[in-house]
């Protein structure tokens, strides 16, 4: 029954036709499920029948520019991704100048600003800037999950950190790895980097809904008999401009 409300927006989205997306959607959605705990028996069904549904869907549902993703990807690189690398090569170890980045400058990297920014900071930055980055993403993403450990008591801001990181991790994950040939190339931005400004208004919600629900979450508790409204609701840190 729960998985309804995951594979509806995921058909929904990949009809647009938007399938990177609807797939984050697909893979977060689940990963939300394994932390809520659902039985081991619906998880192997649930690998079964994508497992036997995959040829048709690879066949029947996919358009030609998707299935040349695919075929760029088991095969050899598409152009998007041999410049990619050839901009990770050249940036070495400490990067470049700007003026000397000419795999951005001269417009060989197609989207250096959105989809390939890792390969931009790559060239830019070098082998120490595209570390230094993985290195931020690692520290958000255990900075969540330590959230949602140290938040037992509160299901939901337990459930909806872990969301939160497991959604970073697959943007990051996919992103980085489409550049460096090792996925096939989708439009998943780098978050927080990716130049565009929807991208980066969902995740800015995202962060306003957990610190709302960090300044609320034990309210109840200390006012277990009390009997107080969602709009009553204080927060329990006061403001010293009070």
């Amino acid at each position: 029954k729960l998985s309804m409300y995951i594979l509806i927006p995921f058909v929904l989205i990949a009809k647009e036709p938007d399938l990177g997306t609807g797939l984050v959607l697909l893979l977060t959605g689940f990963g939300v499920l394994f932390i809520i705990g659902i039985q081991t028996r619906i998880w192997l069904g649930l690998i079964i029948i994508l497992g036997l549904a995959a040829p048709v869907i690879y066949t029947h549902g996919l358009k030609p520019y998707q299935k040349q993703r695919v075929a760029d990807f088991l095969g050899k690189p598409s152009y998007h991704v041999q410049q990619s690398l050839i901009a990770i090569g050249s940036g070495g170890m400490n990067g470049k100048n700007q003026e000397d980045a000419t795999q951005t400058q001269l417009k060989f990297l197609p989207v250096s600003s959105t989809d390939f920014i890792f390969a931009y900071l790559g060239e830019r930055f070098g082998f120490v800037g595209m570390i230094g980055t993985i290195a931020l993403y690692a520290i958000f993403i255990i900075h969540l999950l330590q959230i949602a450990m140290t938040n037992t008591k509160d299901y939901f801001v337990k459930v909806f950190a872990s969301g939160m990181a497991f959604l970073f991790f697959i943007y990051m994950t996919v992103n980085i790895l489409m550049t460096i040939g090792l996925a096939p190339v989708v439009g998943l931005p780098l978050p927080m980097f990716s130049h565009g400004g929807t991208s980066f208004i969902i995740f800015a919600v995202l962060f306003g809904i957990l610190e709302n629900l960090l300044a609320f979450r034990f309210y109840f508790m200390y006012n277990a008999d009390s009997k107080v409204t969602f709009s009553k609701r204080k927060p329990l840190v006061r403001s010293r401009y009070r």
